[in-house]
């Protein structure tokens, strides 16, 4: 039996952060984003390096008593990773660059229900954090926490500077 070098995951998880308002508006901003994605990784049978690629989406709505927003930002993340512990549980810091693939924000009217859409955008961004997998036999579970630096985040032309904090995830996955 050779064990295979590939993982993929599910996730879900919570991006918390504070927005630098860079003008004056009454736009709800999102502060938070709920994420859902996917994650493929390589991990060498000979090395404590791994490589991956993440597919998320972010999302979140937000409102004030004039209009609700509707954000949902897509991202793929480049992730290279070292296995500090790697047993029964394996311990992994990790690094990776956050592309933006894509994002609308849907503005809704509260007064008169009118709905618009924005596109809504992100400069290659930054991701740092350390993942924890309990791993039973083929079927993987863990956890994944860090630091998460969204840059020069845009509703269309209107820039809201970056978004930075931590994040949290749950992860499921499997060899195979």
């Amino acid at each position: 039996y050779k064990p295979s070098p590939w993982r993929i995951y599910v996730d879900y998880g919570y991006q918390f952060a504070n927005v630098e308002k860079t003008f004056t508006s009454s736009i709800p901003l999102p502060e938070e984003y709920n994420m859902l994605g996917g994650e493929l990784n390589y991990h060498p049978l000979d090395s404590r390096f791994y490589f991956g690629t993440r597919l998320q989406q972010f999302s979140e709505t937000v409102r004030n008593t004039l209009v609700q927003l509707d954000y949902k930002l897509n991202l793929l993340t480049a992730v290279i990773g070292f296995k500090v512990v790697e047993q029964i549980v394996t311990v992994s810091p990790h690094a990776g660059l956050v592309f933006g693939v894509g994002g609308t924000a849907t503005t809704k009217v509260l007064a008169s229900g009118v709905t618009s859409e924005d596109t809504f955008t992100m400069a290659i961004s930054y991701v740092a954090g350390v993942q924890t997998i309990v791993n039973l036999k083929g079927l993987q579970i863990g956890a994944d926490a860090g630091y998460f630096m969204i840059n020069d985040q845009k509703l269309d032309a209107t820039d809201f500077s970056f978004n930075l904090g931590g994040y949290a995830r749950g992860l499921l996955g499997m060899k195979f």
